[in-house]
C-alpha cells in the first residue's frame, strides 16, 4: 500500500443546510471497485483515506438525488471537494 490521502468534503442542500447522515462512496474508476465509504456528520462533513489513483464517487440520501462526482484523481496531496 502507498501513502494515504485524505479526501474532504461538506455537504449542503440548495437552501446552504447541512446534509447530514448522507452516504459517500469512493469507487475505482476502472473497475468500479468500492475502495472506501464514509458517513457525513450533523455539519454535512465527510474525510476518506485514500491512496493515489483515479476514482469517482457516489453520493446518496434518502429523498435527495443521487450525486455522482466522475473523475477523483488523488496524486500526491489531499482534495477538498467544497
Amino acid at each position: 500500500m502507498g501513502q494515504s490521502y485524505s479526501i474532504t468534503g461538506s455537504l449542503v442542500d440548495e437552501d446552504k443546510n447541512p446534509v447530514s447522515f448522507a452516504n459517500i462512496a469512493l469507487y475505482e474508476q476502472l473497475d468500479s471497485l468500492l475502495v472506501k465509504g464514509d458517513v457525513s456528520d450533523e455539519s454535512g462533513q465527510f474525510l476518506i483515506e485514500a491512496d493515489a489513483g483515479k476514482y469517482y464517487m457516489k453520493i446518496t440520501f434518502v429523498s435527495f438525488e443521487e450525486k455522482i462526482i466522475p473523475s477523483i484523481k488523488i496524486l500526491n496531496k489531499p482534495i477538498q471537494l467544497g
